[in-house]
């Protein structure tokens, strides 16, 4: 598995200290980095750095089959998106108190019914440098991981027993900005198999604006373009020291619910197996680990003749150990009453 690299998002988020670089005026070669970010073991679910901007949700899969590119690309993806008590008032309802998600059902939007991944709420008056990074709780519970706060990120146990970094919060090794440096990333594989379970597909808006700092005179003489591929829509302009792409990305599960069942299905079966064979061998282990020290048991109590109590061995041959048991029992009786009885004799006779 090949895991996240800074480096790649660095290079589009670091502006050359050249203001005459061919960097400035090709926002566009972002988009080579977004399609293989969609395709990579661990995908970057949101992105906040100097000209780097990314934000994913999830939303029902039938808001984006087929997909709208145009209406995707003019929708607002914002990352303090949560739920909330809402409270209206209309002639017709009067004065309402509700829950809100994220993003309400009743509005036409493909976000309509959707997720947050990431939120970032700011506490005025506490809260000192970038907003705290909040990642979704059922989303965290579904997955079944638990944040490690010396990782940075929700783990769990892998097949070997070691930890398993399955989201991680990372920091970008660059100079501090305005913009932020924090990067959210998730194992693509866990994605894909919630996303599947939910029915749901990831929507990534995205946004790469590069200016040279300080002499940016606005998008004047701007060259426009337009691009629309099968679920990468994007739309972007250059000019004189500057350039931008915008626009939205969907990415689908790579699993289906049938295939998960299918593989829960078998590994049952094999656990399941395992579990009955282990059982079968377990128990004529145990008998035959029982047999041998009861065997030994009565071949010594025959040649010493020694004696036990009936109760600790099996019913059919209680009584006969208790029969002798009681035997010596009585003989030691009339052994030991001997001398008292002479030494009574004697001491009458006297």
């Amino acid at each position: 598995m090949r895991r996240f690299e800074a480096k790649d998002l660095i290079a589009l988020a670091t502006a050359p200290m050249n203001p005459d670089d061919h960097w400035y005026v090709d926002a566009e070669q972002a988009s080579q980095y977004l399609v293989t970010n969609a395709h990579a073991d661990e995908t970057v679910i949101y992105a906040s750095a100097p000209a780097v901007l990314i934000v994913g949700a999830l939303v029902p899969t039938v808001n984006v089959t087929p997909v709208d590119g145009d209406a995707l690309q003019n929708t607002s993806l914002c990352t303090d998106a949560a739920w909330k008590i809402q409270k209206s008032w209309s002639a017709a309802e009067g004065y309402r108190v509700y829950l809100e998600p994220p993003f309400p059902n009743d509005r036409v939007s493909a976000l309509s019914g959707g997720e947050t991944l990431v939120t970032r709420r700011y506490f005025s008056g506490v809260h000192k440098g970038p907003a705290p990074i909040e990642v979704s709780q059922k989303l965290v519970h579904c997955l079944d991981i638990h944040y490690i706060p010396e990782r940075n990120a929700y783990c769990r146990l892998d097949g070997n027993g070691d930890i398993e970094d399955v989201i991680r919060i990372m920091t970008l090794p660059i100079d501090e900005q305005l913009e932020g440096r924090e990067v959210v990333t998730i194992l693509r594989k866990d994605l894909d198999i919630y996303m599947a379970v939910a029915d749901l597909a990831l929507v990534i808006k995205f946004d790469f604006t590069r200016t040279v700092r300080g002499s940016f005179s606005g998008w004047n003489d701007l060259s426009r373009y337009h691009r629309d591929g099968e679920d990468l829509f994007y739309h972007g302009g250059s000019a004189a020291r500057a350039s931008f792409m915008h626009g939205a990305m969907v990415v689908r599960s790579q699993t289906t619910l049938a295939e998960q069942e299918e593989a829960w299905c078998r590994d049952f079966e094999v656990t399941l197996t395992g579990n009955m064979q282990f059982s079968k061998f377990t128990t004529a282990k145990m008998i035959a680990m029982s047999r041998r020290p009861l065997a030994r048991f009565i071949s010594s109590a025959t040649s010493s003749k020694a004696t036990c109590r009936g109760r600790y061995l099996p019913h059919s041959l209680g009584p006969r150990f208790s029969s002798a048991s009681r035997r010596t029992q009585t003989t030691r009786s009339k052994t030991e009453a001997s001398p008292a009885a002479e030494l009574g004799t004697s001491s009458r006779t006297t």
